[in-house]
């Protein structure tokens, strides 16, 4: 955040603006469904002044943003408080169990200038899943 009111507006313009743009091309994929918060959860943080939404545990953006092929045991990770668990198959202990990888983030690259593919970062799909959650789900307005 920058001392200039005027620069921090625009950077925030800009921010929605290209997260806009990416969501818009992949809207089909049912983006609100990979956010990992209830809109009661979203609606909240909003209220409270958390416009970044950081009072939802990173962890569970950055688990909602991952690629990830995990199979079988891969597929147990530790949950956060109030997931649902399963016992792990290994040592039994209540683990969360992955969902199988979305078909957007199998998708979710853009082409390069020499032709090839580039996936996007995973702060660009938490950057992305955080926008999906404040705009479209929630329904905050749009910086001006």
């Amino acid at each position: 955040m920058s001392m200039d009111p005027e620069i921090d507006r625009k950077q925030k313009r800009e921010h929605y603006e290209k997260y806009e743009k990416l969501a818009r091309e992949f809207e089909g994929y049912d983006l609100p469904s990979y956010v990992p918060a209830t809109k009661e959860r979203i609606e909240g943080a909003l209220a409270s002044g958390d416009e970044h939404l950081n009072t939802i545990p990173l962890g569970a953006w950055d688990r909602a943003a991952q690629i990830h092929y995990a199979t079988g045991v891969e597929r147990f990770m530790l949950a956060m408080p109030g997931e649902r668990t399963e016992p792990c198959p290994t040592c039994g202990h209540p683990r969360k169990v992955m969902d199988p990888p979305k078909e957007l983030w199998r998708n979710f690259h853009h082409a390069t200038k020499d032709g090839r593919r580039a996936f996007y970062s995973l702060s660009d799909r938490v950057c992305l899943l955080k926008h999906v959650a404040r705009y479209w789900i929630a329904g905050a307005t749009p910086p001006e």
